[in-house]
């Protein structure tokens, strides 16, 4: 069959593109996305839940304090004395992927020490 449609600028675009990648013809690109797309759209349209990680109680932490503990390279747990120089602490935390502040941060303290009574 015999047709012509009117392509808007980005669509005739992206099917140049995947020409040239292809190396097909332009009517071989326009058919093979015409299929795939009618058949996505002809597709039951079941959205995916979400997976959600299951919770478990581990109970109580049976360490005192995890703030005095340092995880070396490799396997290595060194205890580090209170006193020394929070400078030390640089690096040793990973940047945080979103901002957090300091109301955050007192909440989250917060309700872990009320978790560990």
């Amino acid at each position: 069959m015999r047709t012509t449609p009117t392509l808007d600028p980005d669509v005739a675009a992206m099917a140049r593109r995947m020409q040239r990648i292809c190396g097909g013809s332009f009517k071989a690109v326009i058919n093979d996305a015409l299929r795939r797309g009618l058949r996505g759209m002809a597709a039951p349209s079941g959205q995916v839940e979400a997976y959600r990680t299951p919770t478990v109680d581990l109970g109580r932490c049976l360490v005192g304090s995890l703030d005095d503990f340092v995880l070396n390279s490799g396997d290595e747990v060194k205890v580090v004395p209170l006193t020394e120089s929070v400078r030390h602490l640089n690096g040793m935390v990973p940047k945080p992927s979103e901002a957090v502040t300091l109301e955050q941060m007192d909440d989250a303290i917060a309700t872990a020490y009320a978790h560990r009574r």
